[in-house]
């Protein structure tokens, strides 16, 4: 990707060659890399002068130890009170346990509802309308995750579909998700338009964050339910993919552009397609590209296309091919848990033969997803 910083811990003394090649946006990679040379000495820890005075220490103690034994022996009504002060410490341990035991039970209540309260904000269950079906699916990786979507009808009858990834984890994650949600809410009620939505979003963010490097990676997409015409953006999310059901193809929509709440202004490109009979808009965030295995690889973003088409192909409901992505997801990361939160939306256009005259929402769908 583009991260300019690699970190290796726990190093042994030696010399080392640190040595990189890189790839164009083509995949072509560059025969030799660029190296830089280095020795890294040893730790005082690992030096002979620190193992003797480790061993005259325990020499030392040795006698100490022993010399206690004897006064002891010698001092019975000694030993006495300082039983006798042991004693109390344990009392004064036992009582300090309790205390943080029932903090711990404290702060898991305090988080477990949090987590709660997030869920509450996330749509109640999938919608299904005439010609299309919104699928969501969110799996986090702690008990208050950073993930975030959401599927808000607008006036004009059009449906807003919205994905979004705030920095972290925790208590501040749900937080920011929470800002988002009241934000896009009364923005969308008032004037439902993409790209200035998405521009007072950002002001709003950046002024009511004080702390630096805190904000959120959102997607958004407007689409007609009739006409079938989508417009989106996408500040900082993963690209979202367009499946094409006439030739089975899978595409990535480019849409580059910053994050939000980090900067004063942010440009929002937005791109227009028109979804056929069979087409699906499928947004992932960075969890599934990011999920490690037991060898410490990335699935990759190539790997998470390749599982997409394969799906696509062979499945025709959203609600399947989220469940199949996660699926794949878990295989591929051999048993490993997800360290960051796994989302995917899916807009489906139903075939012929799935279409149906009502409108409804299947939150026991949705649920068994999550």
């Amino acid at each position: 990707g583009n991260r300019r910083t690699a970190y290796y811990t726990n190093l042994p003394p030696g010399n080392y060659t640190f040595r990189v090649i890189a790839s164009n946006n083509d995949g072509v990679w560059n025969e030799t890399g660029a190296s830089y040379s280095f020795s890294l000495k040893p730790y005082f820890w690992q030096t002979w002068w620190f193992y003797g005075l480790c061993i005259g220490g325990f020499v030392l103690a040795g006698f100490g130890l022993n010399n206690l034994r004897t006064k002891r022996v010698m001092a019975h009504e000694r030993e006495k009170s300082q039983l006798k002060i042991a004693e109390l410490r344990l009392e004064k341990s036992q009582v300090q346990a309790k205390a943080l035991e029932a903090e711990h039970n404290r702060k898991t209540q305090e988080l477990e509802e949090a987590r709660r309260l997030q869920l509450s904000m996330l749509p109640k269950g999938n919608v299904r309308l005439e010609r299309l079906e919104i699928t969501g699916a969110m799996r986090t990786a702690t008990e208050v995750g950073g993930d975030y979507y959401d599927f808000l009808p607008l006036p004009d009858g059009r449906y807003c579909v919205v994905i979004g990834d705030a920095t972290g984890h925790g208590m501040s994650a749900g937080l920011i998700v929470g800002m988002v949600k009241m934000g896009l809410t009364s923005r969308l009620q008032a004037q439902p338009e993409l790209q200035p939505m998405i521009e007072d979003l950002n002001a709003a963010l950046k002024q009511s964050l004080a702390h630096r490097g805190v904000g959120m990676c959102l997607g958004a997409t407007i689409i007609d339910p009739v006409t079938l015409a989508v417009e989106l953006c996408s500040n900082g999310m993963p690209y979202p993919y367009h499946f094409k059901r006439a030739d089975g193809s899978l595409h990535p929509i480019v849409l580059k552009a910053q994050p939000l709440g980090f900067l004063k202004r942010v440009n929002v490109p937005t791109a227009t397609l028109q979804l056929q009979t069979g087409d699906a808009l499928i947004w992932v965030s960075d969890g599934f590209e990011e999920r490690m295995n037991a060898h410490n690889e990335e699935w990759g973003s190539q790997q998470v296309a390749a599982a997409l088409t394969e799906i696509c192909r062979r499945e025709t409901s959203g609600e399947e091919i989220a469940r199949e992505l996660i699926a794949a997801c878990d295989g591929a990361s051999d048993g490993r848990n997800n360290n960051d939160d796994m989302t995917v939306v899916i807009v489906k256009v139903l075939s012929d033969g799935q279409s149906t005259n009502s409108s409804r929402t299947d939150a026991e769908t949705q649920g068994k997803l999550q």
